[in-house]
């Protein structure tokens, strides 16, 4: 929820065709360091934000601006990942990713035949304690249980943030591995 009546949701800033492409890709490097940093834990562990991105920003204003680029990488990113990320970009441009959040209001008739379901399967859930875009609230994941009766874990990653395979690949991987050795 945004914090006030002047705040935007980057979902809906994404919904009107052309403007989050050309916000995004005026600096492609810019916007993906910007976007990998800004979301994840080490915006937070660097003191450069308090808390973890929610996805709301005052209106008016781009998504860009919302953007931190480090002066240096974060640990787990390489420079020959950003520039394999910007070159395919390059090529895509952001159209197809965006539109999955344009097409947000068709997935309530795609997923009504599941409403009520319960996800009964043996479940893991991982998550990184500052991702606020992923909905990690303390109420949320009191809730998962209820949702996912199959759940055997749940394992908030603390200081990470979205991007957790990437922030924590060893500890996610130790878990996907003792997750499936259970079964």
């Amino acid at each position: 929820m945004p914090q006030n009546a002047d705040a935007q949701f980057y979902q809906l800033y994404f919904q009107e065709p052309g403007v989050a492409e050309a916000d995004f890709e005026a600096d492609l490097e810019r916007s993906v360091l910007g976007f990998l940093y800004t979301i994840s834990g080490d915006i937070v562990a660097d003191g450069v934000h308090r808390v973890g991105w929610d996805g709301h920003f005052p209106m008016g204003e781009t998504v860009t601006a919302q953007l931190v680029a480090p002066a240096q990488l974060p640990s787990w990113l390489t420079a020959d990942d950003l520039a394999f990320y910007v070159g395919e970009l390059r090529g895509s441009g952001f159209r197809g990713g965006l539109n999955y959040y344009r097409n947000i209001n068709a997935l309530v008739s795609i997923l009504a035949p599941f409403v009520g379901a319960t996800i009964d399967q043996p479940a893991l859930y991982l998550g990184g304690e500052l991702d606020l875009i992923a909905g990690n609230t303390p109420e949320a994941l009191a809730e998962l249980p209820n949702a996912v009766p199959g759940l055997r874990r749940l394992e908030m990653f603390p200081g990470a943030g979205h991007w957790l395979q990437q922030e924590r690949p060893d500890a996610v991987n130790a878990a996907l591995v003792e997750f499936l050795d259970e079964l």
